[in-house]
C-alpha cells in the first residue's frame, strides 16, 4: 500500500511538471520508543494549544509508567518510562505524528512535498531534467533540508537512520520523450 501511495504521487508530480522527481524515504530508528514526554507535552501546549483537562488527560496517559521484563520466572528491575508511546495502541501513532509535526515546517521551508504515515516519512521534489543548474540547486536544497531535519531530530531525541534512508530519482523514458522531443 505504501508503495502505491508514493508511486501515485510520483506519477502525478511527473505528469504535471514534466520534470524528474526525487523521492526520499526517511528511516527513523526506534521512533515510538524515543518520544520524550516533556517535549510532546510542550508541542501539544505550544503548537496545538491543547490545555486544561485535555492536556491533563494526555499527561496522565504518559506519566507514571514503568516496565520490566520476565523470562522463565526471572524478573528484571522496574524502569520508569519517560520516552515512549505505545506503537500498537490507537493513540500511539497519533501522539507520534503530533510529536513530529514540526518537521512539516522544516519541509515547507525547503519547498519539499511530503507525506507522513505513522513513522514513515516520504519527501518529494522535482527539477527540470535538462537543466544542470536546477539539478544542482535541487541537490543543495535537499542537503540543506536533511541537515535541518538532522538538527531538529537531535534536539528532539530522535535519530535518522542514514544507512536505511533511501533516495530515488524517477525518469520515465516514454514520458521523457513527450516532455523533451
Amino acid at each position: 500500500m505504501l508503495y502505491l501511495e508514493y508511486r501515485t504521487i510520483f506519477y502525478v508530480l511527473w505528469i504535471v511538471t514534466c520534470n524528474c522527481v526525487v523521492l526520499l524515504l526517511l528511516d527513523l530508528s526506534s521512533t515510538f520508543n524515543r518520544v520524550d514526554h516533556e517535549i510532546l507535552i510542550h508541542h501539544l501546549r505550544s503548537r496545538l494549544d491543547i490545555k486544561g483537562k485535555a492536556l491533563d488527560w494526555l499527561r496522565s496517559y504518559l506519566t507514571n509508567r514503568s516496565q520490566f521484563g520476565n523470562i522463565d520466572g526471572v524478573t528484571s528491575e522496574t524502569h520508569s518510562m519517560t520516552c515512549w508511546v505505545r506503537q500498537g495502541s490507537a493513540l500511539g501513532p497519533i501522539l507520534y505524528l503530533l510529536y513530529t509535526s514540526p518537521l512539516a515546517d522544516i519541509l515547507r521551508r525547503h519547498n519539499m512535498l511530503f507525506h507522513f504515515y505513522a513513522d514513515d516519512t516520504q519527501l518529494y521534489t522535482s527539477f527540470t531534467c535538462s537543466d544542470e543548474h536546477d539539478l544542482s540547486s535541487t541537490a543543495q536544497r535537499i542537503e540543506d533540508c536533511l541537515a535541518d531535519i538532522r538538527t531538529w531530530m537531535l534536539l528532539n531525541k530522535l535519530k535518522l537512520n542514514e544507512d536505511k534512508t533511501d533516495s530515488w530519482l524517477f525518469i520515465l523514458a516514454i514520458a521523457h520523450r513527450q516532455c523533451f522531443p
